[in-house]
């Protein structure tokens, strides 16, 4: 514990990390001061964009110290692929699936949904 106050912020860099990553992970303050003999909680928010395994090497400068501090990050994305079927005789239909399903002929993507067309 530091008997005088000392202000530290993260590289924006770090926190981006990879171009494909697109800003899956915020960090909350980015920069600020911790009082003498205090401490300052930092929230880390992940919301995946992409199905990927995620690493990010957050780099946290404060001042008065050589080095800064490396945190290293980790989450995976995954992906949801529902589809809702209704069966008539022995053919299912496809009704309703996510956008990120695999592409079915009789089904039309409608912003995020994919609902069958066919009668």
């Amino acid at each position: 514990i530091e008997h005088i106050p000392f202000s530290f912020s993260f590289t924006r860099e770090s926190v981006a990390g990879a171009q494909e990553y697109a800003d899956s992970l915020s960090v909350t303050p980015m920069s600020g001061v911790v009082n003498p003999d205090g401490e300052v909680a930092i929230q880390l928010t992940f919301q995946p964009r992409i199905a990927a395994e995620y690493n990010y090497n957050l780099v946290c400068n404060v001042k008065r110290k050589s080095r800064p501090i490396m945190l290293n990050v980790k989450g995976i994305g995954y992906t949801l692929q529902q589809r809702v079927f209704y069966e008539r005789g022995l053919t299912p239909f496809c009704l309703l699936y996510t956008s990120d399903a695999a592409d079915d002929l009789l089904c039309v993507d409608l912003g995020g949904r994919r609902i069958i067309k066919k009668k």
